[in-house]
């Protein structure tokens, strides 16, 4: 019994298997971002508008080849096949959907896809009953499963790749692959085809439930028009889901934000310096590296407090920020108090920055209030070698216009009162 093909059904039967390699491709990218709940919903989803699809494009290839008898289908071994693709789409999107992905799992997934894809074919070659029965070139079957089990082991890697990916970017690669896992399906299913030899006076069983003809085009665009629907659903939860996270990260940032930034100046707060200041030891653990706090204070801040509003605070905080430089850590480490974090390369150019402290202004609020202002150091681990200790010691402070460089010391750029430098 010879046959030929038709060139349109051919075409719609690669465009059926893109269709449910894309729905694979995104089901299996995507599954193991979601809830557990949910996940389970797109897990079932996913097997059954992959499984649903490749067992669709199977029939369409059969529709497509022309043959002097129609050909007519069991329906029981019918839905067996469709069974078989649903099963191993499952199983498979299951095992590529875990946290950890070892070779191990997409080989055995690899298989149990492959397996499947082929079980469903030849099933449905046994769906058509014939009598006699059609022979096999064992070679072409051969092939036709490696084929299938290599197109499997191609998702499972490139659904592992695509994990994550969103936008327009994971649209394209999804759909670049599809048409590569479209072309390895039907290449399957053709080679399949190549292999079966029906005897020229072979006749389907006539106790056959299933026409040919409604396994065809028709069956097609249901099929498809249900994939489809799926996956726009899917992308649909992946935009809303993307939506959740961005939202979540914003509020994680509010929630940072008040953690451990001021909310006046906007500069980052005491937790925010403790914080930095103990990641810093731990970094020159053993003494190592050395590195400087620098505490500035207004005096008389609680006097001129109920003077200064949030916007002299905010634009002296500025102009601190400016004197200093990016490069330094600054944060507003008490009410009226700043603490710099210089490191081992900053600590060499602390005069500079004494200097530069040393213009900040005298008046506030256009000169009605007047500024008190007062320093103090110390250094890890000179001075203290806990967090604790090295604010502690920063924060004696002294006049800042009794500040002098004792150049003649062992540890440059060290700063004392301009008494205990008169009396050295």
């Amino acid at each position: 019994m010879n046959g030929h093909y038709d060139p349109g059904l051919v075409l719609l039967s690669y465009l059926v298997a893109i269709l449910a390699s894309y729905s694979a491709l995104h089901f299996g990218s995507q599954l193991s971002s979601s809830s557990r709940a949910k996940g389970r919903f797109w897990l079932a989803l996913g097997a059954l508008t992959m499984g649903t699809g490749i067992w669709t494009m199977h029939f369409v290839g059969m529709r497509a080849h022309i043959t002097p008898v129609a050909m007519t289908y069991d329906l029981g071994i019918t839905v067996l096949s469709w069974l078989a693709a649903v099963l191993a789409s499952a199983i498979a999107l299951f095992i590529i959907s875990l946290q950890h992905v070892r070779v191990l799992h997409v080989v055995i997934s690899s298989l149990v896809m492959g397996g499947g894809i082929s079980t469903m074919h030849y099933a449905g070659m046994a769906a058509i009953n014939l009598t006699p029965a059609p022979s096999y070139d064992l070679l072409l079957l051969v092939l036709s499963i490696v084929i299938a089990v290599a197109a499997s082991a191609a998702a499972m890697v490139i659904c592992r790749a695509l994990k994550g990916a969103t936008g327009r970017n994971a649209m394209k690669l999804q759909g670049g692959a599809s048409l590569v896992m479209g072309a390895a399906i039907c290449g399957m299913h053709y080679t399949g085809m190549m292999a079966v030899r029906f005897p020229a006076d072979a006749m389907p069983h006539p106790g056959n439930q299933l026409s040919g003809g409604w396994l065809g085009l028709p069956l097609a665009l249901t099929i498809s028009a249900f994939i489809a629907l799926a996956v726009i659903s899917a992308i649909a939860d992946m935009r809303l889901r993307n939506l959740e996270q961005t939202r979540a990260i914003e509020q994680e940032e509010k929630l940072k934000q008040m953690a451990f930034f001021d909310t006046v100046t906007g500069l980052p707060n005491r937790a925010a310096f403790d914080k930095e200041v103990f990641d810093l030891i731990i970094r020159c653990e053993g003494g190592k590296a050395s590195f400087g706090l620098e505490f500035l204070s207004i005096a008389n801040f609680r006097s001129i407090e109920k003077h200064l509003g949030e916007t002299s605070l905010q634009s002296l905080a500025r102009g601190l920020k400016q004197l200093v430089g990016d490069d330094i850590f600054i944060a507003r480490y008490a009410s009226g108090g700043f603490m710099f974090l210089l490191n081992q390369q900053q600590l060499s150019a602390r005069g500079a920055l004494i200097k530069r402290l040393q213009q900040l202004p005298k008046t506030l609020a256009n000169g009605a209030v007047d500024i008190q202002w007062r320093a103090g150091s110390s250094r890890f681990p000179t001075d203290a070698s806990s967090s604790r200790m090295l604010v502690k010691k920063a924060m004696q402070t002294t006049d800042m216009s009794d500040y002098v460089q004792m150049r003649t010391s062992p540890d440059a750029d060290i700063f004392i009162p301009q008494t205990e430098a008169t009396s050295a």
